[in-house]
C-alpha cells in the first residue's frame, strides 16, 4: 500500500508516527461503541460510490522505564510499553462486492524527527498519537473489544502485575494475559467516558491480570465474559491472581475470550530426531528423507501454545478445552515437511502423518495466512445473512466459523449454554492450571464440558460465592479406568473420534467413569422423578465375538449393554436382562446405498429416561431417531449423589466392548426430537411424497407411534408451508462418515426440513411484526434462565406487542448484526428474502438488514427503521 506515492509500512510508522516492529500492533474500529457518531464505512471517493473506514492503529513501543508501586508499598522501576494509536483511513473500491480492492490508506500529519534538543519527536510527549507508558515487558497480540475502550494484549509472561484486588489489598500477580481499562467509563456519568479508540484512556494504573476480570467492578457488569466467575476444567474457581494461558482472542461484544492451554514434544528435544518422549506412541519416523528431517530441537517450539479453550458469557464462566480440527494437535511440530513424523498409535499398523502443531515463520505458510498457527479469528455471526457461503451449516442454534492459522472449524455453543447439560464429554483432556502460570494435562481423566455449578460475579470480599440451588452440581471429570495396569488412551491428535479426539477402550475392565456430587433438594428430586438423556457414539470393533458388551453402567447398578453389534440388552442391578432391542433399521449405510463394513462405522445411541416413582420409561435413538419405547416396572437407571455413571468397564461376566467412544452426554431434561438428532449430528426431516426410496424404506421400519412423537412437535399453524402440512413420517438426515457430509446447508430436495417448526414454533421472524413471545418455549428456556445474563435472562424472549422485529434491539444469536452503513449495491445478497435496491447507510439513517434477511408478513406494512444500540 501507498501514500503520496511512499510505503506504508512498518517503517513509516515507526519512524513518523510512532511504535515499534518488535511490538504486535491491533485494529480499533470505534463502531460498535453505542455512544459513538462514527459508524464505519461511510460512503466517500468520487461521487461517493467508495467505502470509507475510519481506523486507529494500536502499536506499542519499549521508550522508557517507569516507577510503579510493588506490592509492599515500595517505589520500583521496571520495563514498560507505550501505546501509539494512529488514526488512518482506508477507502475501498466496488464495496461490498467480489471486486472490491482497497485503493488507498491515507495516513494522518507526520511528526517530524528535528535536530535539536528534542532528537525524536515520534518518542516524546509532543507526540500527538502517544498515549501513556504502561509497566509491562511486552506489547503482543492486542485486541480492542467491546466499545472500543477493553484492550487485551499478551505483556510477556515476565511481566509483573501491580494492582488492588478485590478486598483492596496491594497485589502482584505474574500474567501474560492482561487488559487495560479505565474506571472512569464505567462512571454514571457517560459525559466523562472517553471516546472509543482513544489511547489516553489506558494509563499506567489500568493494567489488569486476566484473571482478576470477574473480581473487577468496572467491567463485571458491562461486559459477558466477565461476569462470571471463571471456573478451571475441573469447575474450581480460578483465583483472582491465577496467571491464565496466553495468546488472547476476545469476541467483539467482549462476551467470549479465548486462550492457549497445553503443548508439549513429541520426541527429545536435542540433535536427536526420533527419540519419543510421549508414550502413547510406540514409534516415530521422519516424513521427509531422515537427512533432511529436523531435529527434535529444530522441529518443536516447546512452549505451551496449543490446546485453544474458551472461557466467559458463553461457557457459563467456565474453561472448555476445544476439541476438532481448532485442537488438530497437542504437539508442538512446525509446520514444514521436514518436521512432521509418522507414528505409530493404532492397532491398524499405518503410521499416522502429525505436523502443523506450533509454527510462526511466516516463510513456512500460504500468502495471506496469519503467518502464526496459535492465532484464532472469527467473523461471529456478523455475515450470516450470507446464508449459502458464510453461516454455519451446524446443525446447531449458536455455531460460529472459527479459524486458526492450520484450519477452520465450526464452533457450536448449544452445549456450553445449557445449563441443564450434566455430563459433556469430547474425550478432550483436563488442564491442571499451576500457580507459577505453566499448564499441564492431568494424566488419566477426560474433561467434563458441561458448565453447571456456575457463580456469578461480583464477589463480595470476604464471603465464599455461592452456588444456586438451581444450578446442577456436575462431575468434576471423567477418570480412566485401568485394566492390569493398561489404560484406555486419550489422543493427542484430533483423529480416532466422532468429532476430533475419541476414547479408544479395549482390555477387560477399561473404561471412564463420572463421579455423581451431592445436588441441592430441588435437583436431587429430578433424579428420582424426572427425565434425563443419555447418548454416546460408539465406533466398535469385534463385533461378531459373542456376549454382553457394558456400554453404561448407571449409579443403581442397572445398565445398558450391546449384543453382536446391533442388540441393546437393558438390565437391572441384578444383572436381570428387563428389555432388549434389535437395532434392523437399514441405516448403517454409506451414501451410495452400500452397508458399511461389519467391523467399522460409527453409531450415535440415546436414552430418553423417565423417572417414575416406581416404573422407568426408556425412549431409546438410534442415529438420532426414535426407534423403541421401552417401560419397566421398576425404578431403574437412576443417578446418586455419591455414585458414579461408567461408560465401558463391564463386570467379568461379561465381554469386553472394544472400540471408540465419543461425544458422550447426560441432559438432565427432556430433549425434543431435534435436538436429540442434533446430538447425533443430524437434523430431523420430514419425508415428502416424492422421497427417495432410501428414505421411504428406512421410515417404514419404525412403528407409526414413533413417528407421531416427531410429529406432534411439528407446527402446523397459519404460518407453516404447504410442504410440511401432508408430512407423516421422518429421519434424522445425516451422514457420519466424514465431518459435516450432511448439514443444514444440503437438505436433499425430497426431504423437508422441519428444525424451526420444532424448535421456534411460534415462528417465523418478520420484520414487519413484533418478535413472538419465546418465554414458554422449552427450547428457548434451556439457554435463557431467570438469571441469566446479558441477553441470556427470560426477559430475552417476552413479547414487545408495539415494537416490530427490525425496531427490536434482542437479536437470536446466529442473526446478524441490524444495521450496515456505507454504500450497499442494489440486490447485493443472493439469499436474501427481499430485493434491496442500492443504498446508502449512514450513522443517522442505516440500512436495516431485517427489511431484507428477515420475512415480511404484509407487502403493505407501513414501518420505520431505526437506530437503536444493538446491546
Amino acid at each position: 500500500m501507498t501514500f503520496n506515492g511512499a510505503a506504508i509500512n512498518n517503517s513509516t510508522l515507526n519512524n513518523f508516527y510512532g511504535g515499534s516492529s518488535t511490538a504486535h500492533q491491533g485494529i480499533c474500529d470505534p463502531t460498535f461503541d453505542k455512544k459513538s457518531t462514527k459508524k464505519n464505512p461511510y460512503a466517500c471517493g468520487v461521487s461517493s460510490l467508495n467505502d470509507c473506514y475510519d481506523l486507529t492503529i494500536i502499536r506499542g513501543d519499549n521508550i522508557e522505564k517507569v516507577s510503579v508501586e510493588d506490592e509492599n508499598g515500595n517505589i520500583i522501576s521496571t520495563d514498560s510499553r507505550t501505546i501509539f494509536g494512529i488514526p488512518v483511513t482506508v477507502e475501498v473500491s466496488n464495496p461490498k462486492t467480489a471486486r472490491a480492492q482497497i485503493i488507498q490508506v491515507r495516513l494522518p500529519e507526520r511528526v517530524e524527527n528535528r535536530p535539536g534538543d528534542i532528537i525524536d519527536r515520534v518518542k516524546t510527549t509532543l507526540n500527538p498519537y502517544r498515549g501513556a507508558s504502561i509497566p509491562m515487558k511486552g506489547f503482543l497480540e492486542p485486541n480492542v473489544a467491546g466499545d472500543g475502550k477493553l484492550l487485551f494484549l499478551r505483556a510477556n509472561a515476565g511481566t509483573s502485575v501491580f494492582y488492588e484486588d478485590s478486598t483492596g489489598k496491594r497485589v502482584a500477580t505474574r500474567s501474560d494475559n492482561v487488559y487495560l481499562y479505565n474506571e472512569q467509563n464505567s462512571d454514571s456519568d457517560a459525559s466523562n467516558d472517553f471516546a472509543a479508540c482513544d489511547v489516553q484512556q489506558w494509563t499506567s494504573q489500568s493494567i489488569r491480570p486476566l484473571s482478576h476480570a470477574p473480581y473487577d467492578d468496572s467491567i463485571n457488569k458491562k461486559f459477558g465474559f466477565a461476569m462470571q466467575l471463571f471456573r478451571d476444567t475441573e469447575g474450581d474457581v480460578i483465583a483472582e491472581t491465577q496467571p491464565i494461558g496466553t495468546y488472547p482472542w476476545i469476541d467483539k461484544n467482549a462476551d467470549n475470550i479465548s486462550i492457549t492451554s497445553i503443548g508439549y514434544d513429541l520426541v527429545e528435544r536435542s540433535n536427536k530426531k526420533n527419540e519419543i518422549v510421549d508414550s502413547r506412541v510406540t514409534s516415530s519416523e521422519c516424513f521427509t528423507d531422515i537427512d533432511k528431517c529436523s531435529t527434535g530441537d529444530e522441529a518443536q517450539d516447546g512452549g505451551i501454545l496449543n490446546g485453544r479453550v474458551i472461557i466467559g458469557l458463553w461457557t457459563r464462566g467456565k474453561m472448555v478445552l476445544l476439541d476438532n480440527l481448532i485442537n488438530n494437535i497437542d504437539y508442538s511440530l512446525n509446520g514444514t515437511d521436514a518436521a512432521h513424523r509418522l507414528i505409530d498409535l493404532y492397532d491398524s499398523g499405518s503410521p499416522i502423518r502429525v505436523g502443523n502443531g506450533r509454527d510462526n515463520d511466516e516463510d513456512n505458510h500460504p500468502l495471506a495466512s496469519s503467518g502464526n498457527t496459535t492465532f484464532i479469528d472469527s467473523n461471529e455471526h456478523r455475515f450470516n445473512y450470507f446464508k449459502n457461503t458464510m453461516r454455519p451449516v451446524t446443525p446447531a442454534d449458536v455455531s460460529w466459523l472459527v479459524s486458526s492459522g492450520r484450519g477452520t472449524h465450526e464452533l457450536a455453543f448449544d452445549d456450553y449454554l445449557n445449563p441443564n447439560s450434566f455430563i459433556n464429554a469430547n474425550m478432550a483432556q483436563v488442564i491442571d492450571l499451576r500457580p507459577s502460570g505453566l499448564r499441564a494435562i492431568v494424566e488419566d481423566t477426560v474433561q467434563n464440558t458441561a458448565t453447571g455449578g456456575r457463580l456469578l460475579a461480583p464477589v463480595v470480599a470476604g464471603r465464599a460465592p455461592l452456588i444456586s440451588s438451581s444450578e446442577w452440581r456436575v462431575p468434576r471429570y471423567g477418570q480412566l479406568l485401568p485394566s492390569r495396569g493398561i489404560k484406555p488412551r486419550v489422543e493427542p491428535i484430533a483423529n480416532g473420534g466422532i468429532n476430533g479426539k475419541g476414547l479408544w477402550i479395549k482390555e477387560q475392565g477399561q473404561g471412564v467413569s463420572f463421579r455423581i456430587p451431592e445436588q441441592s433438594n430441588e435437583r436431587a428430586a429430578q433424579f428420582m422423578q424426572g427425565t434425563l438423556y443419555y447418548g454416546l457414539f460408539i465406533d466398535q470393533r469385534d463385533k461378531n465375538i459373542p456376549g454382553d458388551k457394558r456400554l453404561v453402567t448407571y449409579s443403581d447398578g442397572s445398565s445398558i449393554s450391546i449384543q453382536m453389534g446391533k442388540t441393546l440388552v437393558f438390565k437391572d442391578p441384578s444383572n436381570n436382562v428387563v428389555g432388549t432391542y434389535l437395532i434392523d433399521e437399514p441405516i448403517l449405510r454409506n451414501p451410495d446405498n452400500t452397508p458399511i463394513d461389519n467391523d467399522y462405522g460409527w453409531v450415535h445411541l440415546g436414552f430418553q429416561v423417565s423417572a417414575k416413582a416406581s416404573s422407568t420409561e426408556i425412549l431409546t435413538f438410534v442415529d438420532g431417531y426414535p426407534v423403541d419405547m421401552l417401560t419397566v416396572d421398576q425404578p431403574l437407571f437412576r443417578l446418586h449423589a455419591g455414585g458414579n455413571i461408567i461408560i465401558g468397564a463391564g463386570d467379568r461376566s461379561e465381554t469386553q466392548f472394544i472400540g471408540w467412544i465419543d461425544d458422550f452426554k447426560v441432559f438432565a431434561q427432556e430433549l425434543n426430537p431435534e435436538v436429540a438428532c442434533n446430538m447425533a449430528n443430524g437434523t430431523i426431516a420430514g419425508i415428502g411424497s416424492e422421497a427417495n426410496s432410501r428414505w421411504t424404506e428406512w421410515s417404514n421400519t419404525v412403528d407409526n407411534t414413533l413417528h407421531r412423537i416427531i410429529d406432534n412437535y411439528v407446527n402446523r399453524d397459519v404460518n407453516a408451508s404447504n410442504n410440511i402440512m401432508d408430512l407423516t413420517k421422518y429421519v434424522c438426515y445425516l451422514d457420519n462418515t466424514g465431518d459435516l457430509t450432511a448439514n443444514l446447508g444440503n437438505i436433499p430436495a425430497d426431504l423437508v426440513s422441519v428444525r424451526d417448526s420444532i424448535n421456534f414454533p411460534e415462528g417465523p421472524l418478520f420484520f414487519d411484526r413484533p418478535r413472538p413471545d419465546s418465554s414458554n418455549n422449552a427450547f428457548c428456556t434451556s439457554c435463557h434462565t431467570e438469571d441469566g445474563l446479558d441477553g441470556l435472562d427470560l426477559e430475552a424472549l417476552k413479547l414487545r406487542e408495539n415494537v416490530f422485529a427490525i425496531n427490536d434491539e434482542r437479536r437470536q444469536p446466529m442473526q446478524p448484526d441490524p444495521f450496515v452503513y456505507g454504500v450497499v449495491p442494489a440486490n447485493w445478497v443472493k439469499s436474501f428474502f427481499n430485493i434491496n435496491n442500492a443504498a446508502v447507510g449512514t450513522a443517522a439513517n442505516p440500512v436495516c438488514i431485517d427489511e431484507f434477511d428477515l420475512l415480511r408478513a404484509d407487502e403493505d406494512s407501513e414501518f420505520t427503521c431505526e437506530p437503536h444500540a444493538n446491546e
